[in-house]
């Protein structure tokens, strides 16, 4: 069976968004994605597709998407400037046609900033703002529905008492806190009190980030999946979390025990569980030899995952991981398919869920076949999926 389109581009609107319209076909979400897939003549179709381009054609398009991707900070003041002191961030993103996603691209480009270099009313500067300005890009990805709302409900109020030990809120407080202000022995503000105070005191950002989230809000678009409440996990399933985010949630990072986080396995024991990180797509210039780990989906519910390099099939890890069921013990799987994304921002992790064990070969590492309990979307299937030359 074939199916031929012929789609014929004649003269578009300089503001067309050619990478809309190829989005959609080659699953690509952002300007510079799709700018590549067309350089790359669509490298990640799925089996059995193909989409050419006539020269003439390919031309147009990448001129399109080039022009598109060349607002700096500079045109993007002078569009803002255009608009006046009173537009909105929604306002500006729809007039404009930028994404919010390449706005906050990299770090110091926020709304605030905007604003002030095109000599708009904004307050002065906290102790901290340059820091908080880098953390902001790194926060777009937030598309968890329960905790936008919380995000929204408590930036717009006081931030002034901390949520009790124990409830959802206070983990959102800490995931909130661990991503915007950060939790390593050095940056953490050694409480969640301290925390709340260094929100109070930057009351730009705090803006900013509301802004940010309203926006996410509207781009809500997929289905996520609950954990048994029981588990006192409050991330959803199919949902995308930073390492921060991911570990804070799980009760495994918080403001009063900072820690670094760079390993991909967490033995998280007062949880009674394990979460795994996996990068799907891993470089030689990323990544050591040892931990060029081949980790991929099978199907939509089944994922192929190597342990340490030092695990055995008979150590006390790989007894934990085999017969994890009938210890009531639990596996959580997060996964991304490199490291940075094509602005250089660390990616954030999606959130595959609990997982089963199904079998087991080799040693040293040990390759384990999990069965995930709810499938995986389709457009988290086609970066996880092992792709082969």
């Amino acid at each position: 069976e074939c199916l031929t389109v012929l789609d014929f581009i004649g003269l578009q609107h300089r503001k067309f968004r050619m990478d809309q319209r190829l989005g959609q076909l080659c699953n690509e979400t952002t300007r510079i994605g799709a700018l590549k897939a067309v350089q790359g003549l669509f490298p990640h179709l799925p089996p059995g597709c193909t989409l050419h381009l006539e020269r003439t054609a390919q031309r147009t398009v990448l001129k399109n998407l080039k022009q598109s991707l060349g607002q700096n900070l500079a045109s993007l003041e002078a569009s803002l400037r255009q608009l006046g002191p009173d537009a909105s961030l929604s306002t500006f993103l729809e007039e404009t046609r930028v994404d919010l996603a390449d706005l906050y691209r990299s770090e110091g480009r926020t709304w605030s900033a905007l604003r002030r270099r095109s000599d708009f009313d904004v307050e002065q500067e906290g102790p901290m703002e340059k820091r908080l300005r880098g953390a902001l890009c790194r926060m777009t990805h937030i598309d968890d529905s329960d905790y936008l709302d919380w995000l929204e409900v408590f930036l717009s109020g006081p931030m002034s008492d901390c949520p009790d030990p124990g409830t959802t809120e206070r983990i959102y407080l800490e995931m909130l806190s661990a991503s915007l202000i950060g939790y390593t022995p050095t940056r953490s503000p050694g409480s969640l009190e301290g925390a709340l105070v260094c929100l109070r005191e930057h009351p730009v950002i705090v803006r900013d980030l509301l802004g940010v989230v309203s926006i996410l809000r509207q781009q809500l678009n997929k289905l996520t999946i609950s954990l048994p409440r029981e588990m006192g996990i409050p991330l959803k399933v199919h949902s995308q979390y930073s390492s921060g985010e991911a570990h804070a949630g799980m009760g495994n990072l918080t403001a009063g025990k900072p820690r670094m986080i760079d390993a991909g396995v967490f033995h998280v024991e007062h949880q009674g569980l394990d979460a795994f990180f996996v990068t799907t797509r891993k470089t030689e210039a990323e990544y050591s030899p040892t931990t060029l780990y081949r980790d991929h989906a099978l199907s939509l519910d089944l994922f192929h995952w190597e342990t340490q390099s030092r695990t055995t099939p008979e150590s006390q890890t790989g007894q934990r991981y085999i017969h994890h069921r009938e210890r009531g013990h639990k596996i959580l799987l997060f996964a991304r398919e490199s490291r940075n994304d094509q602005h250089g921002r660390t990616m954030p992790y999606t959130f595959l869920g609990p997982a089963d064990y199904v079998s087991h070969e080799g040693t040293r590492p040990v390759s384990i076949i999990w069965r995930l309990h709810h499938p995986m979307l389709k457009d988290t299937y086609e970066f996880t999926k092992l792709v082969r030359a």
